[in-house]
């Protein structure tokens, strides 16, 4: 059996976020993790891009009796398939089998189509999304899904950056260079906007994020009716109480922030490269986003009750950057490999309550996971815990290191 030294610091400790739902065009609000000032998706997952595209992936069953391609019918289905079909973008694809019934039955039978819509059904609908002027083919995703290592690194890779379509490790998909907005790259990088169309963008989703502030309504002692309340007694003067008894006191909640428009988003790294090539200087990438200016925004906002605008440009760089990641299992010739995530580690298992903890009184549903939760290490009163997957290979996590974490994520692969 082979030994692996792995740090089990892979997803943050802090509690997921709670993905609640304003409505059609509205986007979603995301609880705070604490720690920090605005609370953010860690990334896109199927559940969400379903509400923003709500495109039906059911193959037809039975097949269709009538046959319109209209001049496409004319084809023999072997040159449709290889040389038409598979070399459409992902949209023009999709377009294209929204025409017709038989369409519909063409495109869901294609191979490469099958694996994408069996085993990653949120890369289609992310790319769909954020809308990338990158080409994506499906037989170009499918490759991505075959690919085990980050592009950038050498460590296995789960999640795949959608305006480039690069596979990315943990830690070149969350600390990477922040995506940057038209004005932003143009005055770090010194380019031209006929430049920014030779670099991969993609458009952020409206989001509401929660703030840190907890507003509790006053009690009904003090809420008073208006003045121009009418009376209860036709007729009859108008006196307005003290207050009215019927009105129920509000739930108290967090403010939160609105970013209620789509704006176009770039990618740095690309944007880095081409400045070198251009300038032959290499320009490092702009620095984070300073929480102070974030926080008077937040001070500023104090205890109001209704849902602040924030900045496009005051964006953090977690939020956007999740708007361009969805996981991606890796595909091969058995079936699909989600490393050791399962689905209450992955935020999929509802739309109105994600975790990270495993799930509340039931401990049965977390035994097909293969991370150990907080509680296990907890109770190791030794050093060094040894962990023995289903593969045959040991992994040693120092007791200290597993300590300190909330719930530890493993991502690792024979």
């Amino acid at each position: 059996m082979s030994t692996k030294e792995i740090s089990p610091a892979m997803y943050p400790r802090n509690k997921p976020p709670t993905i609640v739902y304003y409505g059609s065009g509205s986007g979603y609000c995301w609880k705070k993790a604490s720690g920090s000032n605005l609370g953010g998706p860690p990334l896109l997952t199927d559940v969400i891009l379903h509400e923003f595209i709500p495109l039906n992936l059911a193959p037809i069953h039975p097949a269709p009796s009538v046959h319109n391609l209209g001049l496409f019918g004319t084809l023999p289905d072997e040159l449709l398939y290889l040389h038409i079909l598979e070399t459409l973008d992902l949209l023009s694809l999709v377009r294209f089998r929204n025409t017709s019934r038989h369409a519909h039955y063409l495109v869901d039978n294609i191979p490469e189509f099958k694996i994408l819509v069996k085993w990653a059904p949120q890369v289609i609908r992310g790319v769909l999304a954020v809308q990338t002027n990158v080409v994506a083919s499906m037989v170009n995703i499918v490759d991505k899904l075959r690919q085990r290592q980050c592009d950038r690194c050498d460590k296995p890779a789960q999640h795949i950056w959608l305006p480039t379509l690069d596979r990315l490790c943990f830690s070149c998909a969350h600390r990477g260079p922040m995506p940057l907005e038209e004005e932003e790259m143009l005055k770090h990088y010194g380019l031209t906007k006929n430049d920014l169309h030779l670099i991969p963008s993609f458009r952020f989703l409206p989001v509401t994020l929660q703030g840190p502030r907890f507003i509790e309504f006053p009690p009904p002692t003090e809420r008073r009716l208006p003045e121009s309340y009418p009376p209860r007694v036709k007729g009859a003067p108008y006196k307005p109480p003290d207050f009215d008894p019927s009105i129920k006191r509000q739930k108290p909640h967090w403010n939160s922030f609105r970013v209620p428009q789509q704006h176009i988003l770039y990618d740095t790294q690309v944007a880095a490269q081409l400045a070198l090539e251009r300038t032959g200087q290499e320009i490092p990438p702009p620095p984070v986003i300073e929480d102070k200016e974030v926080q008077r925004i937040v001070d500023d906002s104090g205890k109001r009750l209704e849902c602040i605008d924030l900045p496009a440009q005051l964006v953090p760089r977690r939020c956007r950057r999740a708007m361009g990641l969805v996981f991606a299992p890796w595909v091969n010739a058995d079936g699909a490999e989600s490393g050791v995530f399962c689905h209450d580690c992955l935020y999929v298992t509802g739309k109105d309550r994600n975790h990270d903890r495993g799930v509340h009184g039931s401990r049965d549903r977390c035994k097909s996971c293969r991370s150990l939760r907080y509680e296990d290490w907890y109770e190791r009163k030794h050093c060094f815990y040894s962990l023995t997957l289903p593969s045959g290979s040991d992994v040693h996590f120092p007791y200290s290191e597993a300590k300190m974490l909330r719930s530890v994520k493993l991502f690792l692969y024979s």
